[in-house]
């Protein structure tokens, strides 16, 4: 986990949507004001209805500027999953100042290969949007449900889509840290995948510098495999894995 790309972050806070749920056109770019160049848990609960695309013109935030509210044209939101705290949704074009505010914060993404960039921040979301029309998947952003503050994103990416193996991850704003709304992001979308899509697995990794990451991963459930390499920061990440529930034995869970 490591706040970044696949659960991997400075402060150790971690890295499922079925396609028929985000069923639709594929979202086209909109004109920007400016160019940004384990288990159960209690309290989770899943509205399976259709995100809205939202309408209007979405302000700049500045990387790391936590407490901003997600743009009035989000309100009110819907939200097809829900904690006792947070709701999660799908990224779009509009929300590219919300991306740069998480990404493009060099706290947030320095032990996954930050800082970025405007313009690599920007394709980041081109990616997470193109996800979900090819993989049902994304790291979907979180708000908090009290005033719909946005947090960060939380979800999955494939890992191994022939065995229905996931990647988790989640990356939380510096405002946020310290809140267990990590952790709490990271139950619900375990417990997404493995109850609602199926998933036969999870993995997730994180820095080797990465302690907080470490003790998340094991306190979420996840037992150390082996070692990966991660392109971005040209090291090898210690890498867990996940299996479901019924599954859970005393010795490394090793992926199918």
């Amino acid at each position: 986990m490591t706040k970044g790309g696949n659960l991997r972050s400075p402060d150790g806070k971690a890295n499922f949507l079925v396609s028929f749920i985000l069923a639709g056109s594929r979202p086209h770019r909109c004109l920007l004001p400016a160019r940004l160049g384990g288990f159960p848990h209690a309290g989770v609960g899943f509205d399976l209805r259709a995100c809205p695309k939202p309408e209007g013109q979405p302000k700049r935030l500045q990387p790391g500027n936590d407490g901003e509210r997600i743009p009035r044209m989000q309100q009110p939101a819907t939200y097809f999953l829900k904690t006792s705290r947070l709701g999660f949704r799908r990224w779009s074009p509009e929300d590219l100042p919300l991306a740069w505010a998480l990404w493009g914060d060099p706290e947030v993404t320095r032990l996954i290969g930050g800082p970025f960039s405007e313009a690599e921040v920007e394709r980041r979301l081109d990616r997470e949007i193109a996800a979900i029309e090819a993989s049902g998947v994304q790291y979907w952003p979180i708000f908090l449900l009290g005033g719909d503050l946005h947090v960060g994103c939380c979800g999955l990416r494939p890992y191994r889509p022939e065995g229905r193996i996931y990647e988790l991850g989640f990356h939380i704003r510096r405002g946020f840290w310290g809140q267990g709304l990590a952790e709490e992001a990271a139950r619900a979308v375990i417990l997404f995948a493995f109850e609602t899509l199926g998933a036969k697995g999870l993995f997730a990794g994180h820095h080797p510098a990465n302690a907080p990451s470490r003790h998340l991963l094991e306190k979420l459930g996840f037992r150390f495999t082996h070692e990966e390499f991660y392109p971005p920061t040209g090291l090898q990440h210690p890498s867990y894995s996940l299996l479901p529930p019924a599954e859970t034995r005393s010795e490394p869970a090793i992926l199918p």
